[in-house]
């Protein structure tokens, strides 16, 4: 990670953090929070890095007023030049600003992402400044991925305040205001969040829905198993006198019964023959396209040996004959 002793020196001397008294209320929507997380681990992984690397992008939205509406995000790039601070590549921005915004109309730029402690840094700064650069007044997103509390999303939002007639450059004059935000969300995006935690969760444990599904169906087929054959044995018990009639039971057990659909009716055997016709003609069908397939092969590699078989045969005088395919 660039600049992390100056980070850390830095921290407290040269950024301030003020109540929060922001007039900004922002509206984060979850696709910004996947993006920054995704980004985030996918660069921890591909660095094989047990410690926070570095990351940036840029946050899409709308702004009306004092309220900010964060829907969107995307990654820039960045280089470590030895100056204790990540330089974006302002002209890679501009250009992927420009294509979310042929497909995203209403969306422009609000902000940008990092990572790291809750406390922007002097490192922060420098970044938030050639953000600046190219947008105005720009609001950091900072997620801190290494907070272990499950009571709040590890999120803080800020904006950049500077002291009148001072230069908008010096890191001294600046100070970050903590902006409120809501957690907002559409309908498509529920929908999707949803399906991705069912599938993080399938992933972990390894196992398909579908197998779920018929592990469930096992499980209820063998405690009717295990139940019918208690109701068996105690039926066996009494006639070879080892337990009393109970007439009650007895009854429960012919209602039992009467539930059950009888096995042996004409439309069940009408049905299953009906279906295990049906499994037979598809089986037959594969066995046959098949077939076709393999004579067909059979036939183009015969056409081919007789049409070399012709051409030697040319010379003397004498004609092959190529078999004719279907």
């Amino acid at each position: 990670m660039i600049g992390d002793s100056v980070i850390a020196e830095d921290v407290d001397k040269s950024v301030t953090k003020r109540e929060q008294n922001s007039a900004v209320m922002v509206t984060l929507h979850p696709l910004v929070i996947m993006n920054i997380s995704e980004h985030a681990t996918r660069v921890k992984a591909q660095n094989n890095d047990s410690k926070c690397c570095e990351v940036y992008g840029a946050i899409l939205g709308k702004q009306s007023g004092r309220h900010v509406e964060m829907k969107n995000s995307f990654e820039v790039k960045w280089s470590d030049e030895g100056k204790g601070y990540a330089v974006i590549d302002t002209v890679f921005l501009s250009l992927r600003e420009r294509q979310y915004q042929e497909i995203f109309k209403e969306l422009d730029f609000v902000g940008w992402y990092t990572v790291g402690g809750a406390a922007p840094t002097q490192a922060d700064w420098e970044v938030h400044n050639q953000f600046a650069a190219v947008h105005e007044s720009p609001i950091l997103v900072k997620l801190d991925p290494n907070v272990q509390t499950r009571n709040k999303l590890p999120i803080e939002i800020y904006e950049s305040v500077h002291a009148p007639e001072v230069s908008t450059n010096d890191a001294g004059s600046a100070s970050w205001n903590p902006v409120s935000w809501l957690l907002a969300s559409e309908r498509a995006e529920r929908i999707g969040i949803e399906h991705v935690a069912q599938m993080s969760t399938l992933s972990t444990n390894n196992v398909s829905s579908i197998n779920t599904l018929i592990m469930n169906h096992v499980g209820a087929i063998n405690m009717l198993q295990s139940r019918l054959e208690l109701i068996y044995d105690y039926l066996m018990a009494i006639r070879s006198g080892e337990l009393a009639r109970d007439e009650e039971i007895i009854q429960k057990i012919v209602q039992l019964l009467r539930r059950i659909p009888m096995m042996n009716s004409d439309k069940f055997w009408e049905q299953y023959t009906k279906q295990s016709l049906e499994v037979r003609m598809t089986s037959l069908v594969t066995a046959l396209t098949k077939t076709c397939g393999t004579l067909s092969d059979l036939i183009t590699k015969m056409n081919v040996m007789s049409m070399e078989k012709q051409n030697w045969w040319i010379p003397s005088g004498r004609r092959g004959r190529t078999f004719l395919g279907v």
